[in-house]
């Protein structure tokens, strides 16, 4: 990355800025306020803020009546809208958006207001239904001038309990309980006798109901209720349908919607920049590979355009991009996953792709799985079209591991469970390992593997640091403990009598002054002898997070015996269950096949792809990965809902 400033003049300024967004190669960052600058916020940026919202309106009210029913092409495209260059400035120069808009605007207010009115009337419905057996308008039996009436809520037992308390009360007659209905009562009682009825309701707990204040009868109320209901679903039924009518422009306006969100990103970019009278001012970081085409694009654009290269103030971090091509481009997703590197570190992702395709293989190891999982991915990758560039990667990383899986497959015998001693003798003899009977070689095979990424993490520590121009404080970090270790193992492989130069006692010579410069080089930067070497020798502690960082390395075995001893069990409940069930044993049996495998591979894919992933993460990137970079953001055309065809 280099940071760059742009001086754009304020005319071309729109044109300019457009190109920058479109190339998406560009992080704009603040810029300082010094004398003779200011900022100046137009009016462009309130317009296409207003134009953007009422588009997001359209297009998500439309959205709700658009057929749900996906055609093949809506598949392929993952739902987004295919476009081009000339349709979009069609649209921008004659498309009625503001008449359409309008339309449905004033459409769903008539829809939202008539949906509250019928809203309403339910409810008074609802209200008013358990009083449709009274014959007269309810505010009549509230309260008159002598008399109260209040309802509660009760079944039978309670009007029984509620009525032999009146009667033990209070003189017959002065009082009446006229049930409602079969939860629903009211006691109608002089005024004076009030306190009565309130210490009945408090002693029986009762539940008071309060009585609508209608002047009209409740069964003509319900029926003019009704009559309204009708009429006002009618009216919205209405409403809606012109909303549907405009269902048709959905595909234009959601172009549009993507189009003047990026005008409203670009203006609101142009009102927060400090200018001159006449230009504007701009910074940020671009990729120092891509800076001269931009600055050749710019300038075909307009000449009023000054671009430089400037130095990063104090203490600014510049963000992070990661750039590989080819077969090499997949693995990124790995490196995102962790996290970018920092800014001084080196990219890893072409020195990861090895060995996380060796691990995936030997963690799935079967030939049939990766035939699965690469036709399946690559056929994702070949029909779907709108899938982001992520998804991509991490689809291409899958199928690229389903091939490391057939080949480690051929070499361990996997072909979804089946004795390998069924399948053809040309088969028998590709075979080199069997995890489930002689499981001890592909543990060696594992450590090994391991013990060779751990080396491999310590020498690119090595060129990490000569590149931060720093290449003997690498090799003082890195060199003692690499010598140790190619002691150690040496003088194993010549213990077992694998190698035979030299003898047992040079190698052991060589351990020890392995340790002597460890204790003399990892505490150079304590202040004092004493805990130059204090520090030297705690050090050597590090060793058992060596040996743990290599035994880590043993779960690609767990993870290959998992799986073909899955597949195995997998085949044979299936054979016993085909067996022992008379007629349909055979449908179970392909079933019981279907579903078993389907679910190991699942599994399976699952487990290889987070492990391999994780003994980069973990023992790998620790050996010379030194921190974690900021995401590069650079201002770009975001496509929500549309695909742009070059």
């Amino acid at each position: 990355m280099q940071k760059i400033r742009l001086l754009i003049h304020g005319d071309v300024v729109a044109p300019v800025l457009r190109l920058i967004q479109r190339r998406g190669v560009v992080e704009l960052t603040p810029v300082e306020k010094t004398k003779g600058l200011y900022v100046e916020h137009t009016n462009g940026d309130y317009r296409f803020e207003y134009i953007s919202s009422k588009l997001e309106f359209a297009v998500r009210l439309l959205s709700k009546y658009a057929p749900k029913r996906k055609t093949l092409a809506q598949l392929r495209t993952g739902g987004k809208i295919e476009t081009t260059r000339e349709e979009i400035e069609s649209l921008v120069a004659h498309f009625p958006h503001e008449e359409i808009v309008q339309k449905l605007q004033d459409a769903e207010e008539s829809y939202n207001r008539l949906s509250a009115l019928i809203e309403n009337v339910h409810n008074t419905a609802k209200m008013i239904t358990p009083w449709i057996s009274i014959d007269m308008p309810l505010s009549h039996i509230i309260e008159t001038k002598t008399t109260m009436t209040r309802a509660f809520a009760g079944v039978s037992m309670v009007r029984a309990e509620v009525k032999a308390r009146l009667e033990g009360t209070l003189p017959e007659h002065t009082y009446a309980l006229y049930p409602i209905s079969d939860s629903l009562f009211t006691v109608t009682i002089h005024k004076a006798q009030q306190s009565i009825l309130k210490d009945i309701e408090k002693g029986l707990s009762l539940e008071s109901i309060d009585i609508p204040h209608i002047d009209t009868a409740p069964k003509a109320l319900l029926k003019e209720l009704k009559e309204q209901k009708h009429l006002y679903e009618t009216e919205r039924k209405i409403a809606e349908s012109h909303i549907r009518d405009q269902v048709t422009h959905l595909r234009e306006l959601s172009i549009l919607n993507d189009v003047i969100r990026w005008r409203k990103e670009k203006h609101a970019i142009i009102s927060e920049s400090p200018a001159t009278q006449n230009t504007l001012i701009f910074e940020g970081w671009c990729p120092k590979d891509i800076f001269q085409t931009l600055q050749e694009d710019v300038y075909k654009e307009t000449p009023f355009v000054d671009f430089s290269i400037i130095e990063p103030q104090e203490g600014e971090i510049p963000p992070v991009e990661i750039k590989n091509t080819g077969i090499i481009k997949p693995f990124e997703s790995i490196t995102r996953l962790y996290g970018l590197p920092g800014h001084t570190d080196i990219d890893p992702t072409v020195f990861l792709s090895g060995f996380f395709l060796i691990f995936f293989g030997l963690a799935l190891t079967d030939v049939g799985y990766g035939i699965t999982l690469s036709l399946i991915t690559f056929f994702i990758l070949s029909f779907f079209k709108g899938l982001s560039q992520s998804v991509r990667q991490l689809l291409w990383l899958l199928c690229f591991g389903g091939i490391a899986s057939l080949i480690a497959g051929l070499f361990f015998g996997g072909y979804l469970g089946i004795d390998i001693s069924l399948l053809p003798e040309w088969v028998q003899r590709i075979q080199r390992f069997d995890p489930i009977a002689s499981p001890l070689p592909v543990l060696y095979l594992s450590l090994g593997l391991g013990i060779f990424q751990l080396l491999f993490g310590l020498l690119l520590n090595i060129y990490a640091e000569m590149k931060r121009d720093s290449f003997l404080e690498g090799v003082l970090s890195s060199g003692p403990w690499l010598l140790l270790f190619t002691f150690l193992i040496l003088l194993g492989m010549r213990s077992v009598e694998i190698i035979h130069v030299a003898s047992v006692t040079l190698f052991k010579n060589g351990i020890f002054a392995s340790l002597v410069l460890l204790v003399l080089t990892q505490g150079r930067h304590e202040i004092g002898v004493f805990k130059k070497l204090l520090k030297g020798v705690l050090s050597l502690y590090d060793s058992v997070q060596y040996f743990s960082d290599v035994l880590s390395y043993s779960r690609i075995l767990a993870l290959g015996l998992a799986t073909s001893a899955l597949a195995f069990a997998v085949n044979l409940i299936a054979g016993i269950i085909g067996d022992m069930v008379p007629v349909v044993g055979g449908i179970f049996m392909v079933l019981i096949l279907v579903i078993g495998h389907v679910f190991n591979v699942g599994v399976n894919v699952l487990g290889a792809f987070i492990h391999s992933a994780r003994l980069q993460f973990v023992e790998f990137f620790g050996k010379f990965i030194t921190g974690s970079g900021k995401q590069f953001m650079p201002f770009h055309q975001e496509e929500r809902a549309i695909i742009i065809k070059e």
